[in-house]
């Protein structure tokens, strides 16, 4: 097998499937055919992808479940750096995806709202563009709150700790949400126009919509 960010995968305690075992047919999954092979693999054919996203509801359901098995997520609890925060802070993370998608962004009233419900010792904002006016007027108006800037792998593991999570639209998001077993998780309403991707975030179990 041949995966894409093997180093990244590994590092969030994901352990990656490899064998030796020749297949005589191929099945490409495609967003197309996916949720067909969700329940089984076919017999004897070796399962690939390419250039897909995988981004339906029903996919971010499969995902979310599965890193909630017993020995994945204990996995990824034991492997995760940052693993003593766990349950034992008070803290609030913000992911706040813009860059090349600032116009599918849900905007400053979404994460003002959040945050304005919360009592929190400390917030920490992750951004691929920090400069921006949305990220700036929260730390203005909130003082306990910082810009992080980390790489991609801490800002999920660091963030996913948090006993608050609020999310952005978008499958980085959508991740962060996974990996936060024992957080109250948030995410924005979908609005007509903002919503790029699959349907990834409605009916988490346990994650809050917000209207705004």
């Amino acid at each position: 097998m041949k995966y894409s960010y093997v180093e990244e995968i590994t590092a969030l305690g994901i352990k990656l499937f490899h064998g030796s075992r020749i297949y005589p047919i191929s099945l490409y999954l495609t967003d197309e055919n996916i949720e067909k092979y969700l329940q089984y693999t076919p017999p004897r054919q070796l399962c690939v992808s390419y250039n897909t996203y995988f981004q339906s509801n029903r996919c971010s359901h499969y995902l979310f479940n599965y890193l909630r098995c017993d020995d994945v997520m204990n996995n990824i609890v034991k492997n995760n750096k940052f693993a003593e925060r766990y349950n034992s802070n008070n803290d609030v993370f913000v992911h706040i995806r813009l860059g090349d998608s600032t116009q599918h962004n849900p905007g400053f009233a979404y994460y003002d709202k959040v945050l304005s419900s919360l009592t929190f010792d400390k917030g920490y904002i992750a951004s691929d563009t920090p400069n921006h006016e949305i990220c700036m007027r929260l730390k203005e108006k909130y003082p306990n709150i910082e810009i992080m800037n980390s790489n991609e792998v801490d800002t999920i593991l660091f963030g996913s700790t948090c006993k608050y999570v609020v999310l952005s639209h978008g499958s980085f998001s959508a991740v962060i949400g996974y990996f936060s077993f024992y957080s109250d998780v948030y995410y924005p309403m979908y609005e007509e126009g903002k919503m790029w991707y699959g349907d990834m975030f409605t009916n988490i179990p346990e994650w809050k919509r917000v209207e705004f």
